[in-house]
């Protein structure tokens, strides 16, 4: 198959990195890489409000190359999973997210793609108020597969890895995949999806030819450990 590789100007929001405890952390955060997106990419600062110098960051991308800007925004929802049982410090970060977000409606004339990730499935009405052609492809048939190892893929690719592991526990080759599937397999996202190997539990066991509990080892998810 022939692919039609062509290249957009990206704007990559990482919101993973603070535990957003006090009101200004987002500011700070989305500051440094708007200033840096204004001067990649010549932006006239107009304002000092974040939605307004978005805005302007995506159109003038956009107008500056030529290519509609593709927006990834990674853990869409940190500041708000953090603080859930802090309702000021929520419904302040909810506001600056929603004011952020809008821009995908708004400036949609300017934007080719914009795709996020989190752990939750906040409501529409919560920080997309204003967004209303948003797709939740978490559950969709076609996307079941894409975050984590397929049956297909581990028996294509890490069979080296299985024949070591078999070789540290001195059983055969598919007794050692028999124990990756009883400890990594068996979950699914979509009805007609496919099972899946969890990534992190699998990868690490073969490259410490070791089985253990490597996901519980990441630390409890501060969701569900304040929610439960």
């Amino acid at each position: 198959m022939q692919w039609d590789w062509e290249e957009y100007p990206v704007l990559r929001l990482d919101l993973n990195i603070s535990r957003y405890e006090e009101p200004g952390m987002l500011d700070k955060i989305i500051d440094n890489l708007f200033s840096e997106w204004e001067k990649k990419y010549e932006v006239e600062a107009q304002s000092d409000d974040m939605s307004v110098r978005f805005r302007n960051i995506i159109k003038t991308a956009h107008e500056k190359t030529g290519r509609q800007v593709v927006i990834l925004v990674d853990e869409y929802d940190k500041p708000l999973v953090v603080n859930l049982n802090k309702n000021d410090l929520f419904e302040h970060y909810r506001a600056k997210l929603a004011g952020v977000y809008a821009n995908f409606k708004s400036g949609a004339e300017h934007i080719r793609l914009v795709f996020l990730t989190g752990v939750s499935r906040f409501s529409k009405l919560s920080v997309f108020s204003d967004l209303n052609n948003i797709q939740d492809i978490t559950f969709l048939n076609e996307y079941a597969d894409i975050c984590g190892i397929t049956e297909q893929e581990l028996t294509d690719y890490l069979w080296p890895g299985i024949d070591s592991l078999a070789e540290k526990y001195r059983v055969t080759a598919d007794e050692a995949h028999t124990l990756l599937k009883q400890n990594y397999d068996g979950y699914r996202f979509a009805e007609e999806g496919s099972d899946i190997y969890n990534p992190w539990s699998l990868l690490n066991c073969l490259s410490q030819r070791k089985i253990g509990n490597y996901w519980n080892e990441t630390g409890l998810p501060t969701l569900l450990a304040e929610t439960r």
